[in-house]
């Protein structure tokens, strides 16, 4: 288990650019001022004021150069959390220590879940949250006991509600939660209704909390920054009607196929009511789980860029492949596969493809845009702000307006600026009032930029669906000193790189 231990670490410098926009929320909220991104001014820009207000305790404890290292620290901490939980579940699950120790190493290796966990994001914060209550709920037999006891439906309910402060995805695990409780639990009707409605009381109070706290503070119900993640999504998604249909989900499973293929074994097993890892309803519940944001992230929303928030569900995949495993193993001699190669050499083969794309995947990772000096850089910001902040005052020309409004998709530039910068985003991830631009799969960046009176744009994107609509992108024409005008707004194109006066 050293490589468990180890691998997360290979990731240690590595800070994302999102993590560092809950650097600049935290911050504000330090000071009491809640949902601030620029200054003065609110934004419905975090999915996860639980997670805010964990790093703003950090920015009252900590020196605030401390604090993105001691996000990393609790990053990696967490993820070892989500190992054990695995292992303990799958203990639970399984009655096999080997199976067990397998479950947990298979989930400590998987890059992509163990990077998006661990550069500074809530995302492994969630996943323990969940695997834990997952353990609860195993333990209790809440899935298969028809017998409804208040103080545990209501407790139940409102540990699941809580986590709705982490990630808004826990509304849907909270609706799988009690399906699943009322079908496996179905002989008694009566009960199970009181059962679940008690279930869903006791989660809806989290919920209202963290609703009415982020309608006072926002004046909207819903973070800007999921919409604009759902509605950039499905820009880069397949039209079928009004059907968003995105494949990158499915791409990335099938890119771990073994592991794929003994998930659905061990699926299918579960669906047939013939698992021997189905301990008190738990695994059915994982299984619809997986399936249910398979569904949402690959059709409904059609936003591949969210499935990093759901690195939750594979250590649930994880748990049902194994079983699956199992199941292929022993009964090796009764399917056709046998004809065609042998039970050792295919798990072999198995193996070293799991192993080649893990490698793969993580030597790909950590040559990726987000370098191994981001926490450092991070680190580094708060001492830095001024100097950053007269760099690029300088090579705009030194404007005399303030403040300067400057617009970037990389929004995160706004923690190394000062109160001389205003920063406006083009995906609309800070600032919902991009997403009234966007229309018929195409954005109206020009409409958005004169609504918000940008002063230079640092950036150029093309997010529409025809690409014979005109976009941002046509701008890197431009040579130095060159002057398009397009919807009465020109743009100037300045020495400094992609970068453009707007008037």
């Amino acid at each position: 288990m050293a490589l468990a231990v180890i691998y997360p670490l290979s990731f240690w410098g590595m800070y994302s650019g999102d993590a560092e926009i809950h650097l600049v929320y935290a911050k504000n909220a330090a000071s009491g001022h809640f949902f601030e991104f620029n200054p003065g001014e609110k934004s419905a820009g975090v999915t996860s004021p639980g997670y805010m207000l964990l790093l703003a305790t950090f920015f009252r404890v900590f020196r605030a150069q401390s604090v993105p290292l001691a996000v990393k620290i609790v990053n990696i901490l967490t993820w070892y959390g989500v190992v054990l939980v695995v292992y303990i579940l799958s203990r639970c699950m399984l009655a096999n220590n080997r199976l067990a120790l397998a479950a947990a190493g298979v989930t400590a290796v998987l890059p992509g879940a163990v990077y998006n966990a661990t550069t500074g994001m809530e995302n492994g914060l969630f996943a323990l949250v969940v695997l834990s209550w997952a353990w609860l709920v195993l333990r209790v037999k809440w899935f298969t006991e028809a017998r409804v006891e208040v103080g545990l439906e209501l407790l139940l309910g409102v540990l699941l509600g809580a986590a709705t402060w982490l990630r808004p995805e826990a509304v849907v695990v909270g609706a799988v939660a009690a399906g699943c409780r009322f079908w496996y639990a179905r002989g008694r009707r009566r009960e199970l209704s009181v059962s679940v409605a008690l279930f869903c009381l006791a989660f809806a109070v989290p919920l209202s909390v963290l609703l009415g706290f982020h309608v006072v503070q926002t004046g909207q119900w819903l973070p800007a920054s999921g919409r604009a993640r759902v509605i950039m999504g499905q820009l880069d998604s397949y039209r079928f009607g009004p059907l968003a249909v995105n494949t990158k989900f499915l791409i990335r499973i099938l890119v771990y196929l073994p592991l794929t293929l003994a998930w659905l074994a061990g699926a299918w097993r579960v669906l047939k009511g013939q698992d021997e890892a189905g301990t008190h309803g738990v695994a059915g519940f994982f299984v619809a789980v997986f399936i249910s944001f398979f569904v949402l992230y690959s059709t409904v929303l059609g936003a591949d860029s969210l499935a990093r928030y759901t690195i939750f569900v594979m250590p649930m995949m994880v748990l049902v492949a194994i079983d699956g495993t199992r199941w292929v193993w022993q009964n090796w001699e009764t399917l056709a596969a046998r004809r065609i190669v042998g039970r050792g050499f295919a798990f072999a083969v198995a193996v070293a493809m799991l192993l080649i794309v893990f490698a793969g995947e993580t030597i790909a990772r950590r040559r990726a845009q987000i370098g191994q000096a981001e926490l450092r850089r991070a680190m580094n910001a708060p001492s830095e702000v001024e100097s950053a902040s007269d760099r690029l005052f300088n090579e705009l020309g030194r404007p005399s307006k303030r403040p300067i409004t400057i617009a970037t998709q990389e929004v995160q530039i706004r923690y190394w600026l000062d109160d001389r910068f205003v920063v406006r985003s083009l995906d609309g991830r800070v600032d919902s009032m991009l997403l009234d631009f966007i229309h018929d799969g195409n954005v109206d960046h020009v409409g958005y930029l004169k609504a918000r009176r940008v002063d230079f744009l640092l950036e150029t994107r093309n997010y529409n669906r025809d690409p014979s609509k005109w976009s941002l992108d046509a701008l890197t024409a431009l040579r130095t000193g060159e002057t398009t005008v397009v919807d009465g707004l020109s743009f100037t194109r300045l020495s400094r790189p992609i970068t453009f006066r707007l008037k």
